[in-house]
Parts: C-alpha cells; structure tokens; sequence
C-alpha cells in the first residue's frame, strides 16, 4: 500500500474510515465479528478493497486464522497474509465487460455464439443462443440430440449430411441454412456457420460457430421472389410490351 507500519499505527481508529473502501466496511466488519466463533485452524478468507498511498484502490485478499487465545478462550491473535488481486481484478471485470457487449452485439443481431466437442458431445452455449431457441438457461446446456430434435425431419438428413461431408474431407469450415422448432411451436429460420478444429488423426476436436435468426431476411426474399412471380406471370399474359432503360455507369437496353 506504500505506506509504513508507524502510518498505520498513527491511524489508530480512523484506520477503518480513511484506507478502507466504504463499499467494502460492513463485510470487513462481519469478517471481524466472525472471530471469537471461529474454531482453532480454521483458515478465513475475505477480500476488500484498501487505498494506496498513490490514491487508487487495490484489491486484496486476505487468508487468517487464530494464532493465540486470551484466558477466556477468545481469540487475542489473528495471523494471515494478503495477496494484491488488483491486476487480476481489473483482467476480470474487463472480461465481464466485453462478456457484455458481446451479449449486446448477439442480441441486436439476433445471433448467438456456441461450440461442440464431437469426441464428449459436449456442447457450450452463449446466452443468445438460449434466446434463439426459446430455452431456460438454468435447464442446462443442451444434448446434440436434443439439438438435433428441434430441426424439422425433412431438414434433418441435409444437416447431418453438411457436418459429416465437412468432416469427412477435413474441411475448416461449413455453413448452411435450417430451420428450427420453439418449445412453445414457433418456428425460426436459422443461418449457421462452423469452423472446425481437427486431431492429428483427422476425427474433428471442436466444432465453434454461430447461428443467427435469418426468418424476417428469409420472408424478405420469398415476398420479392413471388412478387416477381406475379409480375412475370402477369407480363406473360399480356400484350404490352415493357422494356429497362439503364444509362449509367453503361448504357443498357432490356425488354421482354
């Protein structure tokens, strides 16, 4: 803390007001009074935050227990050490903060992120993809099987067949379109990219990617496809004629 045993001493009863964080002052003091309780060998350990000479707050952790005991049987010694975790503190909170954003950004693009260990079936999700499928995250990660189950029987060999021929020819990656079914029966059109990791005997490692909720751009393209459906179908049975003029950046003449 950059400070000398004489400046601490000289703090006397201030100590706790003037180099603790206010934040951190009642669990400091429910970590003292938990003290004449505690039994001998007993290794307590708290964290708080204490101010250095230079002004800025370190994080430190502290691991005690009691050293002697008064005639009464109370504890009269506490011995311990402390670690300084700020850097480690500040690597943490700046991992929750991009955790954050990342959830942000997955939200906003209807995205979520997840991984897959062929060998284990172990499967990683993040929290979008909970969102995506209308699932309780508190239920668990779910199974491949369980995955598998949600895609329509009609799109399930084609997806099947996707992964397999990408593992097959050790392929780095695939992508591929499917659709998949809500627990509540809702349905939503999924894009889905993989990016492949393999052993050195080929059979795949780990499987990451991310699926996005392509239903509205899906919608989008079907509309526009039977629009112009109609309109071909409509141009076809009359006897007008209909023709494009494009005239930059090349001038271009199109008629039916």
């Amino acid at each position: 803390l950059g400070i000398t045993a004489e400046e601490v001493r000289a703090q006397g009863d201030r100590l706790l007001a003037e180099s603790f964080h206010p934040d951190d002052v009642p669990a400091v003091l429910q970590h003292a009074a938990g003290w004449p309780a505690t039994p001998d060998g007993v290794v307590r350990e708290t964290r708080f935050r204490m101010r250095h000479r230079d002004g800025t707050w370190r994080w430190l952790r502290t691991r005690e227990l009691v050293y002697a005991r008064d005639a009464a049987g109370a504890p009269s010694h506490i011995i311990g050490f402390a670690v300084d975790e700020t850097a480690q503190r500040h690597s943490w909170e700046a991992l929750v903060e991009q955790q954050a954003q990342l959830d942000y950004a997955q939200a906003i693009a209807r995205m979520g992120s997840w991984s897959w260990h062929p060998g284990t079936g172990v499967v990683g999700w993040s929290r979008q993809m909970y969102e995506l499928w209308g699932r309780d995250p508190r239920a668990g990660e779910p199974t491949v099987d369980a995955l598998l189950a949600t895609i329509p029987a009609h799109e399930r060999d084609a997806f099947l067949a996707a992964v397999g021929d990408a593992f097959g020819a050790r392929a780095p990656s695939f992508e591929l379109e499917h659709t998949i079914v809500r627990p509540d029966g809702s349905t939503i059109a999924c894009h889905c990219r993989g990016v492949v990791e393999y052993h050195r005997d080929g059979s795949p490692a780990r499987v990451t990617g991310t699926t996005q909720d392509v239903t509205e751009a899906r919608r989008i393209v079907d509309s526009l496809r039977e629009t112009e459906e109609r309109y071909r179908l409509a141009l076809a049975a009359s006897d007008d004629a209909m023709f494009d003029c494009l005239v930059h950046p090349e001038p271009r003449l199109l008629w039916n």
